[in-house]
């Protein structure tokens, strides 16, 4: 399987539009505008999120707030931790 990213620039704001070589599972919608997708035999996880939804924002965050996408192990965070720091911050979408 293969994943190619493009990265396009809008009015919006730079997205990555990705072409996978593999077709996607995708669950049913939990939230409107939102869809969780496995490909790879599950080991790939995607969300698609259309940003013409209403009420839908995309947030990213870097583990232990780092400057790089590649931090030393140390610096290195689960995504739970992540999401539990910002909540204790008051920084979580409402």
């Amino acid at each position: 399987m293969s994943i190619a990213c493009s990265i396009i620039t809008s009015l919006i704001g730079t997205f990555c539009a990705l072409s996978i070589s593999s077709p996607l599972q995708c669950d049913p919608a939990l939230y409107k505008g939102i869809t969780k997708c496995t490909t790879d035999s599950g080991k790939t996880h995607l969300l698609k999120v259309d940003l013409a939804t209403s009420g839908v924002r995309i947030e990213t965050i870097m583990a232990n707030d780092a400057d790089t996408v590649n931090p030393p192990s140390a610096q290195r965070e689960l995504v739970a931790t992540m999401a539990e720091r910002y909540r204790e911050r008051g920084q979580s979408p409402q």
